[in-house]
C-alpha cells in the first residue's frame, strides 16, 4: 500500500476506471469539525431541496445522518463555532476549567455549564464582559449537565497531548 509523502497515511489504491469498487471516497473528518460538516451538509440538503435535486437531497442527507450519528452528544449543547474552539484549544493542551454553574432560581432550577480558557483567550460568541469565559446553554436538569461536564472531562483526557 502507498503512503502519503506529506504525512505518511496509507493511501488507499485506485479502482481500475471500468470498476464501481471506487463509487465512494473515504474521507477522514477531525473530530472538532463533526457538528460544522453536519451543518454543512443540512445546508448542502436544503439547497438541493429548493432546486428539486432530488438525487443530491437523498445523498446528502444519507451522509449527513452518517456525519450525525459520529457527533458527541456534548457537541449539541454548544454552537459548531464553539464546538471546534473547544476541542480544538483541548487537543492543543489549553489551560481550560470545566465548572457546573447554577443560574437559576429555587422556582425556575437552571444549569449551565461554564468552559474558561484561563490564557485569556476569546472564544466564538463570546460575552463581551468576559471573553475567555463560555456558557452551554441552560438546562433545568442538573444531571444533564454533569453528564455534559463528565463527556467533556473524558474528551479532554483523551485528546489533551500527552506530557
Amino acid at each position: 500500500m502507498a503512503h502519503c509523502p506529506t504525512c505518511g497515511a496509507e493511501i488507499a489504491p485506485q479502482s481500475s476506471p471500468a470498476s464501481n469498487a471506487g463509487a465512494t471516497v473515504p474521507v477522514e473528518i477531525p473530530v472538532a469539525l463533526l457538528s460544522s460538516v453536519e451543518s454543512a451538509l443540512a445546508i448542502g440538503r436544503n439547497a438541493a431541496l429548493m432546486n428539486r435535486e432530488n438525487e443530491a437531497q437523498d445523498g446528502l442527507e444519507a451522509l449527513r445522518l452518517i456525519v450525525e450519528a459520529k457527533v458527541p452528544p456534548a457537541a449539541r449543547h454548544f454552537s459548531d463555532g464553539a464546538w471546534a474552539a473547544i476541542i480544538m484549544r483541548i487537543s492543543a493542551g489549553a489551560a481550560i476549567d470545566f465548572e457546573v454553574i447554577d443560574i437559576g432560581r429555587s422556582w425556575d432550577p437552571k444549569f449551565l455549564l461554564r468552559i474558561t480558557d484561563r490564557s485569556g483567550t476569546e472564544w466564538p460568541r463570546a460575552n463581551f464582559r468576559t471573553p475567555n469565559v463560555l456558557d452551554s446553554a441552560p438546562s433545568p436538569d442538573r444531571a444533564e449537565i454533569e453528564t455534559l461536564h463528565a463527556d467533556l472531562l473524558e474528551i479532554a483526557a483523551r485528546l489533551a497531548p500527552m506530557e
